[in-house]
């Protein structure tokens, strides 16, 4: 990738995607070996992954709209089928694949809403599919025409809905299809387009099957159900032949099954318990424990060997002979929060998800080490640079670090965020942790050799902390957040140097290498370029066309940065031009982080959805990182009046009908609703006279708010503040505390006066005919004084009170035009 020019749209080159880490266990029978015996088939998210055994390449079939719910595989292995979920009343697609060439050949389309399982006729002529519950249709369809043959309700009106099926093994014009309080065979007239349903009769026995296989020779097919135990019925004559196991059942059901060429049957519970049984009393000849509830069995060859699937993403293997498992893969079984590198290393990376992290070999991708904490989820992770620990961030609101070899906790940060710990970043030097919670506080600690002690709050944000980055010198950082601003923050004074604000949720900020500059994104899709030095905004483009940016990174030349996020689509970008050179296709979930190697060989980068995945691409000079969105609740209003309270006497203040009082919790909670406001500020006795300041006002709030906050800005009193509107037009009105801050525009001029005494508040005045004060002069030696409006009820408080008497003239015209206030004197009015 050339560095000096910019592909055109249409040249947009393709990331090369190496490798996949990651399984999805939740999908019934979703794990299978393909009858050459050299390949695994199992589905992640929308793809579908072919993977080697021996050599674990990847193949990806791409073509899903959104998460795949079943695949199957024809008995000659020339076909794969494979069925998704969408959304209620949409229909939900059956993909036909040529195994061979790795391509879609067709796309069946009847079924609505959820496929819920998908079966090949023994010669691979024909295939079955069940529709989910907004369906409840079973069709067969014909692999060589590409056309659906016929269809049928799949259960009748007065039982539950029906959730797998099966083929016969030695015919065509049979299936089997089972679910709640329903096991019908099925019999296909194929000259007459009809199927046939016969229900089995089980007697007594009303059970919920889970799952389902058929013996070699069609003789039995057993079914397994939600209460642990296995029903065996004749496919011949539709009656039960036994059940079992009489005692003690299979713990939260019997998940998979699968039926043995020498008439024994392979057992996965929801429990995790893989078990070998026989007919008739189905009590255990061999069983083993396993990790997570087993959805899938796959056998290799005729079972001498098979693969286990189990809901917490390892896959497992085993040989019939000594029945002892083997784990061949893992990942998380939850969304993966956050990817990271150690500092001046590609060989190793690390991953975080809900209650463990982990280490990677990035070549091998393999797992090295696992650090677990039960019932916790980390949000985030960093490496300290002296590769000595690694910094982690959890829900519970601690800072937990751990030993990178071993694993071992080194310290516990306790309590350091309210409402757990979101983001986290180290300095270089390794004194120092930089977290965010999700109350929006930026917290400093001091790390020592034996101790961790908290430096500063940082109390700007008013919502989650979602990105930090440490400037290489350690003396600045930036922070995003869920509140519509990313605040560059002083690590010396330990103080706010600058405040950027956004009509959006901030999910990423990044620092140019060269750190005069950051790039940041959101939920707006927008990519923003903003100077450090003064905030301001240089450059915005479209990052997305649908979907927030969760997050960027950026080359370690500068040269390009990449972005991703609800889109699937990894996306890089030349920096200079902002235009798109190269996208990277595979992921089948939103975006969460991305990460690039320090060599600038590979990029890391996970996604978030039901089941955690990684990918692994490559590309010279490119890096990702992406960060999760995620909002949690909502909240109804909180803030309500007590009773009694109305008869008692009104307190100076804001009124109790202010916008600002009435706020719900959600409101509170995300002011990022701020809105910038440009203030002129009009000193009475310092050196510099105007002072142009802007400041970020929160969209529900009382003019009180701006008066406070302009006092913090010119070191002055509230009560000395008298803010006023000028205009070319004249002297327009004065503010009063408790009118909305919506009343004043951004394109209003504001002034802020210094007074020298402080009047009583009423309501406000308007004025016209004067012009607005560019240069103001003083008269008789008198100083500036408040300006503003006084209420009648102050003017008339006593037998004098003191007023302001101020002429507004404009002196010339056009651009030679000069505006003046001049003070006169303050005098005595005494009123009757």
């Amino acid at each position: 990738m050339a560095d000096s020019e910019t592909l055109p749209e249409s040249e947009v080159l393709g990331l090369k995607l190496e490798a996949v880490i990651g399984f999805n266990g939740h999908v019934p029978c979703g794990l299978i070996c393909h009858p050459d015996q050299e390949h695994l088939v199992y589905p992640l998210g929308c793809t579908v992954l072919v993977e080697s055994i021996n050599t674990n390449k990847q193949y990806f079939l791409h073509g899903h709209s959104n998460n795949v719910s079943c695949v199957t595989i024809s008995s000659n292995g020339d076909y794969i089928a494979s069925g998704q979920v969408t959304f209620m009343g949409f229909k939900a697609d059956v993909i036909l694949w040529d195994y061979a060439k790795k391509e879609l050949i067709a796309r069946l389309s009847l079924h609505k809403g959820k496929i819920e399982s998908l079966a090949f006729s023994p010669n691979s002529k024909y295939l079955v599919s069940l529709g989910g519950p907004d369906d409840g249709s079973v069709v067969v369809w014909s692999v060589t025409k590409r056309d659906a043959i016929c269809g049928s309700p799949a259960a009748g009106l007065n039982v539950g809905n029906a959730t797998t099926v099966i083929y016969s093994n030695c015919k065509d014009e049979m299936f089997v299809t089972a679910g709640n309080g329903t096991i019908r065979v099925w019999d296909l007239d194929f000259p007459n387009r009809k199927i046939w349903p016969t229900e089995c009769q089980t007697g007594q026995l009303k059970r919920i099957v889970l799952s389902i296989t058929m013996a070699e020779d069609d003789s039995y097919f057993y079914v397994g159900t939600t209460t642990g135990d296995i029903l065996k019925l004749n496919p011949r004559t539709k009656l039960l032949a036994d059940t079992g196991p009489v005692k003690e059942k299979f713990s939260l059901g019997v998940t998979t099954i699968t039926c043995l060429k020498m008439g024994n049957v392979l057992i996965g519970s929801g429990a995790g318990v893989l078990a070998l049984c026989k007919s008739p009393c189905y009590k255990p000849i061999k069983k083993i424990q396993l990790k997570g509830g087993i959805t899938s069995i796959a056998l290799r060859g005729h079972g001498h060997q098979f693969f286990v699937g189990t809901e917490a993403a390892h896959i497992y293997c085993l040989s019939y002979t000594d029945f002892k498992e083997e784990l061949i893969a893992t990942c998380h079984s939850g969304a993966v929060q956050d990817i990271v590198f150690p500092f001046g290393t590609a060989d190793l990376f690390a991953t975080c998800s809900k209650e463990d992290i982990r280490v990677w070999h990035t070549s091998s991708s393999r797992e090295l080490l696992r650090i677990t904490v039960p019932n916790m989820t980390c949000n985030a992770i960093d490496f300290m640079r002296d590769g000595r620990s690694i910094i982690s961030a959890w829900n519970d609101g601690k800072i937990r670090a751990f030993t990178p070899e071993t694993g071992r906790l080194m310290y516990v940060i306790n309590n350091a965020h309210s409402i757990g710990v979101t983001a986290i970043a180290t300095t270089s030097d390794c004194k120092r942790i930089i977290s965010g919670g999700g109350e929006g506080q930026v917290r400093v600690w001091e790390i020592g050799p034996h101790s961790q002690k908290l430096e500063e709050a940082l109390k700007e944000h008013k919502s989650s902390v979602s990105c930090i980055k440490v400037k290489k010198n350690n003396e600045e950082c930036v922070t995003a957040s869920t509140d519509g601003t990313c605040i560059i923050w002083d690590l010396v004074r330990l103080k706010r140097n600058q405040m950027i604000l956004a009509n959006t949720l901030f999910q990423c900020v990044c620092y140019h290498p060269e750190e005069f500059q950051i790039i940041t994104s959101g939920t707006d899709r927008k990519i923003g370029y903003w100077e450090v030095f003064d905030g301001t905004i240089i450059r915005e483009l479209e990052g997305s066309l649908s979907g927030s940016i969760n997050g960027m990174d950026i080359s370690t030349e500068g040269v390009h940065f990449v972005t991703g996020g609800d889109d699937h689509l990894v996306k890089v970008w030349n920096y200079s031009d902002g235009e798109v050179t190269h996208v990277g296709v595979g992921h089948s979930g939103n975006i969460i982080r991305m990460k690039i190697s320090p060599k600038n060989q590979h990029i890391v980068s996970n996604t978030v959805s039901k089941y955690g995945s990684q990918f692994q691409g490559n590309l010279q000079h490119d890096a990702l990182e992406f960060l999760l969105w995620l909002l949690d609740r909502v909240h109804e209003d909180l803030d309500s009046s007590s009773p009694g309270q109305s008869s008692e006497k009104s307190q100076p203040g804001p009124s109790k009908n202010c916008p600002s009082q009435r706020q719900s919790f959600v409101q509170n909670h995300f002011q990022a609703q701020y809105r910038s406001l440009n203030v002129t500020l009009v000193f009475q006795s310092k050196n510099q006279r105007f002072l142009r300041i802007g400041l970020a006002v929160p969209l529900f709030s009382t003019v009180a708010t701006l008066r406070k906050m302009v006092a913090e800005e010119s070191k002055i009193t509230a009560n000395e503040v008298v803010l006023v509107e000028l205009s070319p037009n004249g002297f327009q009105r004065s503010f009063f505390d408790e009118e909305d801050l919506n009343t004043i525009s951004e394109e209003d001029n504001v002034y802020a006066f210094q007074a020298s005494w402080s009047p009583i508040w009423g309501v406000p005045a308007t004025f016209s005919d004067c012009s607005s004060s560019v240069h103001i002069t003083k008269h008789k030696g008198q100083s500036l004084p408040q300006m503003g409006a006084l209420s009648t009820e102050s003017w008339s408080s006593g037998n004098g009170s003191k007023v302001i008497i101020l002429l507004c003239n404009l002196v010339g015209s056009g651009h030679k035009a000069k505006r003046y206030v001049i003070i006169l004197a303050n005098f005595f009015c005494f009123l009757n």
